[in-house]
């Protein structure tokens, strides 16, 4: 594992963890729902205790991801194209 960090460009970190394969979220998360045949909602929320509150009501019937802004929320939209969204 490699790890660096340059002060005046901002927190930069690399890790090689000598893997053979290319992890994609967007891979793994469509390989989750299979798995658990549940459908994926994004929960969009800047509040964190709301946003703790709604995916531990969510989690038993979805596959909850989370975003804490609507930047965030966009990104996470664009690459796992979930079932559902809910933007507060």
């Amino acid at each position: 594992m490699e790890n660096r960090d340059r002060s005046e460009q901002g927190a930069y970190t690399k890790q090689r963890l000598g893997l053979e394969r290319e992890i994609r979220p967007d891979k793994i998360l469509s390989e989750r729902k299979e798995k658990e045949n549940k459908p994926i909602i994004l929960v969009v929320e800047d509040n964190p205790d709301m946003r703790s509150f709604i995916t531990s009501s969510l989690e038993d019937d979805y596959i909850v991801l989370e975003a804490p802004n609507g930047v965030e929320g966009v990104e996470k939209a664009k690459n796992t194209s979930p079932t559902w969204l809910s933007v507060m």
